[in-house]
């Protein structure tokens, strides 16, 4: 089965993204007299972070109005989303989502304050996030071969580090447990920082994680990438092979990142917003500053975009279920 689901290294990272002033501050002039929120539900720093504000100001611009990002972090995603669910539908709140939000969230979330399928309207997909197979500089293994024999041979001495218990990031690492036949102890964490702080110190042997998330470390050669989840090679990282390269067979999680509205959003607005958010990934300028964090520009219109995101929650659903993955409440 194949399933398509993402320090002061992430501070100045982030600080290339960002306006001055931080958090919160409009971009764009008003040239209609309004301002629109953008959700992230995810922290500063994070990779939803660093790909929001990696567009923002040019998406701003095509649209003919400020926009401002405001950050609510928490439940991976969930906390963003059921604030941007409540919104009016008038344009003026928009939400980045993704596939761990959008369609790992729900599949291991009981009781979410929104309907996860119902109350968004899918409006453009934005980029691509391969999630890579991280460990420290030092390791013992210097290839995924070495890796995955080891782990083979020493059922469940090694660890993996995760961005929270849920996550694409580990959701990946439960099939590859599956897929390789290995047995791995999952180590989850409150945010992806300080997952990085304990496999630099060796705490643990190895993480997934988008690779915004860790190129910063990777190019400061504090890290290294030993696969990538997806099913082709990532551009930024092409020296890196996928896990169905190292005989990993059936094996391919996707991770990406997408604009959605509140349910009821008019059709006006969700083609002002495909238009200004998908040229602004895509252009030139857009593309080399997504591929410099990590990221791969895409431009999918808002109903194949639509259609992709609730296969990965049909399939995650699936996955969860079928695996006795536990479901934790909100």
């Amino acid at each position: 089965m194949k399933i398509f689901p993402r320090m002061a290294v992430l501070a100045l990272a982030a600080s290339l993204y960002s306006s001055p002033g931080a958090h919160g501050q409009a971009l764009a002039q008003d040239v209609d007299g309004r301002t629109t929120t953008l959700v992230v539900g995810y922290s500063p720093g994070s990779t939803f972070d660093f790909v929001a504000r990696a567009i923002v100001q040019d998406a701003a611009e095509r649209a003919g109005h400020a926009i401002v990002i405001e950050n609510r972090a928490g439940a991976g995603g969930a906390i963003g989303n059921a604030h941007a669910a409540k919104a009016a539908p008038d344009g003026r709140t928009l939400l980045l989502g993704g596939a761990g939000s959008h369609a790992v969230t729900p599949a291991v979330r009981k009781g979410l304050p929104y309907d996860p399928e119902h109350d968004f309207v899918p409006i453009v997909g934005i980029a691509s996030l391969p999630i890579m197979l991280v460990v420290p500089a030092d390791s013992r293994f210097g290839s995924i071969s070495e890796l995955l024999a080891y782990a083979r041979e020493n059922p469940g001495k090694l660890s993996f580090g995760s961005s929270g218990v849920g996550t694409s990031n580990h959701l990946a690492g439960e099939l590859l447990k599956l897929r390789a036949g290995i047995d791995m102890v999952h180590v989850a964490y409150r945010d992806s920082n300080n997952m990085k702080i304990d496999l630099k110190a060796g705490r643990i042997d190895l993480i997934f994680d988008a690779l915004p998330s860790s190129m910063g470390m990777i190019r400061q050669g504090a890290f290294k990438a030993l696969a990538t989840t997806s099913a082709r090679r990532a551009q930024a990282l092409p020296e890196v092979p996928t896990f169905m390269e190292a005989g990993v067979k059936d094996f391919a999680v996707e991770s990406w990142i997408g604009l959605f509205g509140p349910k009821g959003l008019a059709p006006a607005e969700v083609a002002r917003y495909e238009d200004a958010f998908g040229k602004a990934a895509t252009s030139p300028e857009g593309r080399a500053k997504l591929l410099g964090i990590g990221a791969e520009a895409i431009e999918m219109k808002s109903a194949a975009f639509g259609a992709m995101w609730l296969r990965d929650m049909r399939n995650w659903i699936d996955f969860v279920t079928r695996s006795g993955i536990k479901v934790s409440e909100f």
